[in-house]
């Protein structure tokens, strides 16, 4: 029993370290690969955005490189500023397009990444928390407090049904999706405790065995 214990935290060890080793690699990349849609974004060269939207998109970008550089940091925490600020962009997409475009693909991408990178409560805490931003939106379209020049006019006066259907489209594809990984990351760790398991018992044999024969 012991033994069992010790590989099981030996396994999770490893995957902790796993997931901090991509985490650092993700942020990297994103801060890097975000610099230039922000100046863009900054530029006015994509969407005219408000003032007040353009700094909160330039906090975000803050917040994820703030992330990237602070490498002693835990994981949860760092995980959380990574997928706080690209669960407000799909917000925020969502808002501007009308719930049209890459917004609904921000959000389902929030739920998938932090079942990978930090564990399944963490996934299925976004995946509550990403379901009530997609379900805000609709509301606040619909009140008239995000029109003006530079929202997308397709879909304003759609229905709230419309929406709805939209919305569970969308939740049923997340909870797929997020069932298939929850079930694959339980299985590939109970085969790598298995797999050490078996290692563990058959180096012990082989000695039993040299002893035997000495």
């Amino acid at each position: 029993m012991e033994s069992d214990f010790s590989i099981a935290r030996d396994v999770d060890e490893g995957i902790r370290a796993w997931r901090a080793r991509v985490l650092h690699i993700l942020l990297a990349f994103s801060s890097a690969a975000m610099l230039p849609v922000l100046g863009a974004v900054l530029c006015g060269y994509t969407l005219q955005l408000p003032g007040c939207l353009r700094a909160i998109c330039t906090v975000l970008y803050l917040v994820m490189l703030l992330a990237t550089l602070r490498t002693r940091w835990s994981v949860r925490v760092r995980a959380g500023l990574l997928l706080g600020p690209i669960a407000v962009m799909g917000a925020i997409q969502l808002m501007v397009g009308q719930l049209a475009g890459s917004g609904r693909i921000s959000l389902l991408l929030v739920p998938l990444l932090a079942l990978l990178l930090v564990g399944p409560r963490a996934g299925w805490a976004a995946v509550a928390l990403t379901a009530g931003m997609f379900g805000l939106v609709p509301p606040l379209l619909r009140s008239g407090g995000w029109t003006g020049d530079w929202t997308a006019i397709a879909g304003a006066g759609a229905s709230a049904a419309y929406w709805g259907l939209q919305w569970s489209l969308w939740l049923i594809t997340l909870l797929t999706l997020m069932l298939l990984f929850t079930r694959f990351q339980i299985l590939q760790r109970r085969t790598m405790i298995a797999e050490r398991l078996a290692r563990r018992q058959l180096e012990a044999e082989t000695a039993d065995r040299r002893r035997l024969e000495e």
